[in-house]
Formats: C-alpha cells, sequence, structure tokens
C-alpha cells in the first residue's frame, strides 16, 4: 500500500486511513482519475501524482497544498534508475559543486531510488519552496542533468548525482513558520487557489498594476503547437517549465525541458518564431495571452512606485576566496572606489575605514540563499575549487571587483558598476512626476501586420506643464499610440505600465528637433496606425523587438510582470 503525503506548511503529512484508503484504490484504476474526492478536500491532478504533480484543494478556502507519494516507493511496472551502490545529490554554482545538507541530501536520494523517480520534486529549505525538475531522466541516463528552480525568485541551478557517500554538510537553520510560496510556476494548472497561508503570500519585485487593479498575470499564457491536425495545447507541466524561463532576465535563447526536449528562437517567442523540437520533431511554437484587457489608467505621483534603488548583492556577482583573489590580475587588485589593495598577504583585505567593524573568520558563518550553511570559505566536491558565501571582496557580474563594504557604501547612493556604470538596482528616471497613462480596447482598429489581432490597444500619455526636480520649467505634452491586441502588444503594455510608475518611459530632456526642454521618447511608442517604421505607425516588423530592448536598457523586462495565479501576485 503506498503512503500519500500533503505539505502541511511545517512537514509532510499522511492522509488518515480512510483517506488512503480512498486515494490508493483510485490509483489501482485504469485509466487513473485525474480527481479524488475527498469530502472537504479534492486532490486534483492525481493520474499524475507519481510524477509530482498532484496537489490537494480546500473546496471552502481554495487553498493549494502539494501531494504526493512517500518515497521510496515501487509502483508496478516502475523502472528504477541503474544508480551507484553510494552516490549523492550535487549543485552547481559558478562552476562549482556543492553537495546538498543531509537532511536534504537523504530526501533526494529517496526519490531517487524510487521506481519510476518523479519527473518533479518539491522540497523546502527554510520554509522556502523549492522544485527539482528531471528526475525520471534518471531512468535512461543516471548522468542526467536536473534542475533546481527556486520558486520564490525563479533562480535555477543545475544539479547532477556523483558517486560516492556525500559529504556532511550541516543542515541549515530552518524557519518553523509557515512556507513562502510564489505562485504556481512550476505545477500544473491549479483551477484556482493558493498555495500560501493567509500573511505569507509572494510580493513580487515589481507590481505594475499595485494601484490600478489588472487581470493581467503570465499564468494566463497558454502555449500551442503546430501537429498534423492542427493547434494542440502544451500539457500543463511543459507550459509552466516555459513560462518560468520566460521571466528569467536575461531570456535565454534556447530551453531544455525536463523530458530532453529543446525550445529553439526562445527570444522571439510572442512574434510567433520559437520552435519546439521534441519526440514528435520540430513544431512552431505559440503563446497566447487569455488576459482580458479593458479600460484603465496610471495616475501620478499617486502610482509612483518606489524610488528605493537598493541592490542585494546576492543576485549581482559572488564573493570571491583567497584563492580567487590571489589570481586576480594586477590590473585588478586595487579597489577602485577607496584605492587601496583588494588583496593582503598577511589578513583580510578589508578597507582601512571599514576594518573594525569587519567581522572575523569565526564569525562569518553564514546561511546562503537556498539555506546550506556554509563558512567563509566552502571546499567542493570537485577537488581544488572554492566558493564563498561571504567575504570582504566582491566580484560584480560585469568582471570588476571591489571591496565588499566600499561597494556596499557606493550602492547606497547608486544603483550601478562605479567603472562601466551597468546598472543593478532598479532604474528610477526623469520622466515627470506628474501625469497620466491611459488604454482602451478598439476592436474597429486594425494594425498592418497584426492581422489576427483583435483590434488595438489605444494608449494616451498626458504630461501637464511643471518644473524637474532642481526647478527647471518644461512645458506640458501629451502622445496617443497603437499596440496590437495580441501578445506582442498586450505584454509591450504590461511592460509600458512598469516604466511609467518608475518614471523611465519618458524622459525630460532638451529635444534634438526643436532645442526646447520637454518630456522626450525613452521608449518610443507608435504614434500612427499606418505608414510603416518610416512614420512611426505599422507594420514594422522589428518594433516589439526593439521595444524590449529599449526597455532592457532601463532594467525593465519580462521578470518584472506579476507570475499570476492569486491575488498575492
Amino acid at each position: 500500500m503506498l503512503d500519500f503525503q500533503f505539505w502541511s506548511d511545517r512537514s509532510w503529512q499522511s492522509f488518515n486511513q480512510s483517506e488512503q484508503h480512498a486515494l490508493n484504490t483510485n490509483f489501482s484504476q485504469t485509466p487513473r482519475p485525474d480527481s479524488v474526492n475527498l469530502g472537504l478536500r479534492e486532490v486534483k491532478n492525481f493520474s499524475q501524482v507519481h510524477q509530482g504533480h498532484a496537489e490537494q484543494k480546500n473546496k471552502s478556502t481554495g487553498k493549494l497544498r502539494w501531494v504526493r507519494i512517500k518515497p521510496p516507493y515501487q509502483i508496478d511496472g516502475g523502472v528504477q534508475p541503474h544508480l551507484p551502490p553510494l552516490f549523492h545529490f550535487c549543485y552547481e554554482e559558478n562552476g562549482t559543486w556543492f553537495p546538498f545538507n543531509q537532511e536534504h541530501q537523504a530526501e533526494l536520494v529517496s526519490y531517487a531510488k524510487s521506481a519510476p523517480p518523479p519527473g518533479q520534486v518539491v522540497f523546502y529549505i527554510r520554509g522556502q519552496e523549492y522544485v527539482l525538475l528531471g528526475m525520471d531522466a534518471l531512468v535512461k541516463d543516471a548522468n542526467a542533468a536536473c534542475m533546481q528552480v527556486n520558486v520564490f525568485t525563479n533562480r535555477t541551478r543545475i544539479v547532477r548525482i556523483q558517486s560516492g557517500p556525500a559529504p556532511v554538510v550541516p543542515a541549515p537553520a530552518f524557519s518553523m513558520g509557515p512556507a513562502r510560496h510564489s505562485v504556481r510556476s512550476v505545477s500544473g494548472a491549479l483551477g484556482g487557489g493558493s498555495h500560501s497561508s493567509s500573511g505569507y503570500g509572494y510580493n513580487p519585485r515589481s507590481s505594475a498594476s499595485a494601484s490600478a487593479p489588472s487581470s493581467f498575470s503570465l499564468s494566463s499564457a497558454v502555449f500551442l503547437v503546430e501537429t498534423a491536425n492542427g493547434r494542440k495545447h502544451l500539457s500543463s507541466h511543459w507550459a509552466d517549465e516555459i513560462r518560468r524561463h520566460w521571466r528569467m532576465s536575461p531570456r535565454p535563447d534556447q530551453v531544455p525541458l525536463s523530458d530532453g526536449s529543446l525550445v529553439e528562437n526562445f527570444q522571439a517567442l510572442e512574434c510567433g518564431s520559437a520552435v519546439l523540437r521534441s519526440r514528435d520533431g520540430a513544431q512552431k511554437l505559440e503563446v497566447r495571452l487569455e488576459s482580458q484587457i479593458g479600460p484603465g489608467s496610471l495616475n501620478l505621483p499617486n502610482d509612483l512606485e518606489s524610488e528605493d534603488q537598493k541592490v542585494d548583492l546576492s543576485s549581482v556577482g559572488k564573493y570571491l576566496s583567497a584563492q580567487e583573489q590571489r589570481r586576480l590580475p594586477d590590473s585588478d587588485k586595487e579597489c577602485s572606489i577607496c584605492s587601496e589593495d583588494l588583496v593582503a598577504a598577511e589578513k583580510a583585505p578589508v578597507p582601512s575605514w571599514a576594518a573594525a567593524r569587519f567581522p572575523s573568520r569565526a564569525q562569518a558563518a553564514s546561511v546562503d540563499d537556498d539555506g546550506d550553511v556554509v563558512m567563509e570559505e566552502v571546499h567542493s566536491t570537485s577537488a581544488g575549487s572554492t566558493s564563498v558565501a561571504s567575504g570582504p571582496v566582491y566580484q560584480l557580474r560585469c568582471g570588476h571587483v571591489y571591496h565588499t563594504e566600499c561597494l556596499k557604501k557606493w550602492f547606497e547612493q547608486r544603483a550601478s558598476c562605479p567603472l562601466c556604470l551597468k546598472e543593478f538596482g532598479k532604474v528610477v528616471g526623469t520622466q515627470p512626476r506628474t501625469g497620466s497613462f491611459q488604454w482602451h480596447v478598439d476592436r474597429t482598429v486594425q494594425l498592418p501586420g497584426h492581422m489576427g489581432a483583435r483590434g488595438a490597444i489605444m494608449i494616451l500619455f498626458e504630461f501637464p506643464p511643471g518644473t524637474d526636480d532642481a526647478g527647471r520649467p518644461y512645458p506640458g505634452r501629451r502622445e496617443k499610440g497603437f499596440l496590437p491586441n495580441n501578445c506582442q502588444g498586450i505584454i509591450q503594455l504590461e511592460l509600458f505600465k512598469v516604466a511609467f510608475r518608475r518614471r523611465v518611459m519618458f524622459a525630460l530632456s532638451t529635444s534634438l528637433t526643436t532645442g526646447r526642454f520637454k518630456p522626450t521618447f525613452n521608449i518610443h511608442i507608435k504614434t500612427k496606425p499606418r505608414g510603416g517604421a518610416a512614420q512611426h505607425g505599422y507594420p514594422d516588423n522589428d518594433y516589439f523587438q526593439r521595444s524590449l530592448d529599449e526597455l532592457k536598457n532601463v532594467g525593465i523586462s519580462v521578470a518584472d510582470l506579476p507570475a499570476g495565479m492569486d491575488c498575492s501576485t
């Protein structure tokens, strides 16, 4: 008899005896039902419970909890992977492999020893939800790579099996409060409801519709492929994998799926040029958004986004180990902020102004963002490789290296690299602080080049005369624009909302054509429905990609849009 369990916000709990009997009875049926009624609760996606996609829904509150079969388990006809007698799981970080801590190691090993192992494994570190995708591929290849996803941040890591016993890694200090969940970006379709406990919902990095409620979320996207018999919807777990990569910044051009399929030309997804290569061959991949665009508006200053530009060092680079510091070229061994040496021979390389308050090595134990306890320098399972979770020297993603304390002080004033000026925090522009952005759909307007669109999205920006932050006067401006009412236009509309609230949609500058100081386009819009690119109208095949590039230059991408599934997003 299989032991069915649900996640209780603290641990995996077994269903009661009568519920176990009902679940086992339904699991033995052919075909298995997709839903099992348990009175006040319902188990959804039950036919995929052995693949890790099932969830329990409370019928009165709509709350969702993951459901699993307690590992290791043996299902009739299931194949167990051919694995080494002793093995352990490691994750990759900056080219170095690290073992999971003992508690999670044992859990993952139990899943791997199941027959068959699930395609999706949910686990929790310090109350935070993670998903491991692709473990079922171990049946065909014991060296197959899996992918770990932090469901809250969408950060991904590659995970592999390594032979031999696992090195001892301390277990993390767990928060015993309710699990912190994000939206359902990795599992199957929800059918409504929330995984979050009250008060513990996911707060996204930016909420483009916080002040102007909107039904938009990326969860409304459906993915279709062209087949000989017409268009076919992708399965929910494939769609969720694609949706998660859609929100990555930068967006990858190729997306490997957990079953070995591959999405190519992914950066052109909204333009209809992406291709899915699977066992069925190459198929055109199309995305549609089922969000209904109603009339709406944003009004400044009420809808301005917070101008807090705090930079989180955990996401913009890495701390350098002592070994990595010694390998720095001579040209990089001086901190350009304080003009002092980065590498000191006998002591930790700390700027003189910060030496008194920098922690000792004994105090440097910390927990990384995935919950594993690490000291200042931690040895990996790869001989000679090291990585650190904190330390006095920090390398930004652009490659430039500084004292950690100097960089923290620098980021208090500006959110860019001191040398190359690459932006790492939220960009806040000079657009007037007072203005409005309005939109509505006109189905009678058809834009050339978008014949399949359901009309056009009419947009209007208005700024009254005013003065900038320095007191310099500027005239008012009123501009109307056109977007296709399809996936491209809806994505642009939502990104324009974010840009408007961050004051980067327009800028205050001197016009090159008139020489006047006034609101000028930062992100260009189509001001005419026709006439082509030369007349700022349609058709213009490259406009969508140019628009994404302009938005990217001010720090805005699809990753800033709500992933959706419940009101907490």
